[in-house]
């Protein structure tokens, strides 16, 4: 062995899953699977049942598991299996119906080799050799001529019923009305023709599956497994499901369809026009699946999926954790839990690749796994908790004591409400992250925020009070050359450079005789900004309507008001005190509301 060779690494079995349809159940279905292939095995003919669910919630799995147990009803068994999107993307999907009748012959041709009974293999199955061999190549020549033939004829007699006062030939040269009418003549004869063999072909299958039943071991039916129609353009897969029923819809034949019915409705109303309602969409599905079967994505055993991604000796208790999260967040769907497993797997290698961190336990693992959860089901939640996380930098501390009272804002004794106000996933998230406490400790907010920079895709574009300090600079730049007289801090940022150190900030703005008009502070790394107004000659009496008017969507009075809006800007009016302050806010427009609410108490002209 050469020494190169020895220096490869060997793969790991990797935990990620991919995206192959099941073999196998996890999600407790097994036996509604048995009872649906006891359906269909017994059930009379023909027969067609639909498998509804939306995308991802297991309806190529639960095929499997079906077509599973019907085989070992009868290993012989006839079962057809064809994907319409894999077709689909062979051409325009226009010849789908001949690309399903051309896998049916080859499954027949097979069969009638492999699977004759016994009088058969006997030697007394020429005839039926004869007329299988006869009736294969009638379907084939449809196949190969008359569904392309009759096509082509539907187009050109579009085209010329269109144009027909002006279409010219190929040489182009302007057809008379006379001529454009024997071409018409000629495609409505060949679509008659045409329609007569399409009467043959179907007469063609059901003799054919008639001496498929009677002369081999596959029963008395053959069954169709039809995947991925809801992939397909909605009006392609509403025009397959039509062919099926006309070409297909007689004895011996059951058809399963996995479908997702809105998509079918969607191109329901492409194909009839959009007073096509859901009343008349109800009537095709009848007419087309006699037995619907919508699976049952609420009642699936989520618990059992959970230990075929933590692995079977997961400690009970962690799973469970997993499952409520999953609840809390009303997740069922089975491709979207895989999906966030996936992400947590690729989020562990990282973790393990970068020497600085530690390993993660389990915990560690689940308390990841809640913030990716948000990311992934709730992106503007996400993106709004963690851009706040990051913005407090390193001050553990003082994010720890924001997220405790927005957390359990009933604890407050007296004081001004909460900062922040959290939805109701992030709340889900952050108890994800509390221990045996009633609390966020600082070392659980500290792993917040390892997590959050681990996760945010805008960490290392933003240092760690970027966003107030570009605010900051805003509002000066607005005020610098109004009316008032600034003093304190202000001149901390008029040098760019020195602005990466600022931590905190408190400055104040008075008019030509000295009085306060305004002070502005920032406490301490991620503390939003307050900013208190003082308008000349602003007593109990006055209207507030005088600097509000016009702003009400953009501005609303907090102490009025005890929740949190996102993009408006709170305030306290405090009359009596001749103060408006607009508290907690992180962004600033120029020429925006605050601009107008400034020039109005005199602060900017």
């Amino acid at each position: 062995m050469s020494d190169k060779s020895k220096d490869k690494k060997k793969p790991q079995e990797s935990a990620a899953f991919n995206d192959v349809a099941a073999e196998s159940d996890s999600l407790g279905m097994e036996t509604k699977c048995k009872g649906v292939a006891d359906f269909l095995y017994n059930c009379r003919m023909p027969m067609t049942l639909a498998i509804q669910g939306d995308w991802g919630t297991g309806k190529s799995t639960c095929m499997k598991i079906i077509s599973k147990h019907l085989r070992d009803m009868n290993r012989d068994l006839c079962l057809i299996e064809f994907n319409t999107w894999q077709f689909s993307l062979i051409n325009d999907g226009s010849t789908l119906i001949e690309n399903l009748l051309n896998v049916m012959c080859q499954k027949f041709e097979t069969l009638s080799k492999n699977s004759l009974n016994t009088d058969e293999k006997d030697g007394h199955g020429e005839s039926f050799e004869s007329k299988k061999s006869g009736l294969l190549t009638k379907i084939r020549k449809f196949i190969s001529g008359v569904g392309r033939e009759t096509l082509m004829d539907n187009m050109l007699t579009r085209v010329l019923l269109c144009g027909r006062d002006a279409f010219a030939d190929q040489n182009g040269t302007t057809l008379s009305p006379e001529q454009i009418q024997v071409l018409l003549d000629a495609a409505e004869s060949r679509r008659e023709d045409s329609a007569q063999r399409v009467l043959e072909l179907c007469d063609s299958i059901k003799t054919l599956v008639s001496e498929l039943t009677a002369h081999t071991n596959i029963g008395d039916r053959v069954f169709v497994f039809i995947d991925d129609l809801d992939r397909l353009q909605p009006e392609m897969a509403v025009g397959f499901m039509e062919c099926l029923k006309n070409f297909m819809d007689f004895p011996g034949f059951v058809f399963v369809l996995a479908v997702d019915r809105p998509v079918v409705n969607i191109g329901l109303k492409a194909k009839y026009g959009s007073d096509f309602d859901m009343a008349k969409a109800g009537y095709f599905f009848d007419k087309i699946i006699q037995v619907p079967f919508t699976l049952p994505v609420n009642s699936y055993n989520i618990e059992t999926y959970m230990k075929s991604f933590l692995g079977d000796g997961a400690d009970p208790e962690t799973v469970k954790l997993y499952v409520n999260l999953l609840t809390e967040f009303d997740e069922h769907n089975p491709r979207s839990i895989k999906r966030s497993f996936n992400v947590l797997q690729l989020y562990e290698y990282m973790m393990k690749a970068d020497t600085k961190r530690e390993a993660l336990n389990e915990m560690g693992k689940f308390k990841l796994y809640s913030l990716l959860l948000l990311q992934l089901l709730r992106e503007k939640e996400y993106k709004a908790l963690t851009d706040l996380v990051i913005s407090f930098g390193d001050n553990a501390d003082t994010l720890r004591t924001e997220l405790n009272a927005a957390m359990a804002p009933e604890n407050i004794q007296g004081g001004e409400p909460p900062q922040l106000e959290l939805s109701d996933m992030q709340r889900v998230v952050l108890e994800c992250f509390i221990g045996g406490d009633k609390e966020l400790s600082t070392e659980e907010v500290k792993e917040l925020m390892s997590f959050a920079a681990l996760t945010n895709e805008n960490t290392a574009e933003r240092g760690d009070n970027a966003g107030i300090i570009n605010t900051l600079t805003a509002i000066y730049s607005c005020l610098k050359n109004g009316p008032l007289q600034l003093v304190k801090d202000w001149n901390k940022l008029d040098d760019v450079s020195s602005t990466d150190s600022i931590t905190s900030f408190s400055a104040e703005a008075k008019d030509g005789e000295g009085h306060r008009r305004l002070t502005l502070k920032w406490e301490g790394r991620g503390k939003r900004l307050n900013l208190s107004l003082y308008p000349p000659d602003m007593t109990a009496d006055t209207d507030r309507n005088i600097y509000f008017s016009g702003l009400e969507d953009s501005f609303y009075d907090k102490s009025e008001d005890s929740k949190w809006y996102r993009n408006k800007y709170a305030y306290f009016y405090v009359p009596s005190q001749g103060r408006i302050t607009v508290l907690s806010f992180d962004r600033y427009t120029p020429g925006g509301p605050l601009d107008t609410l400034l020039r109005r108490c005199g602060m900017i002209e």
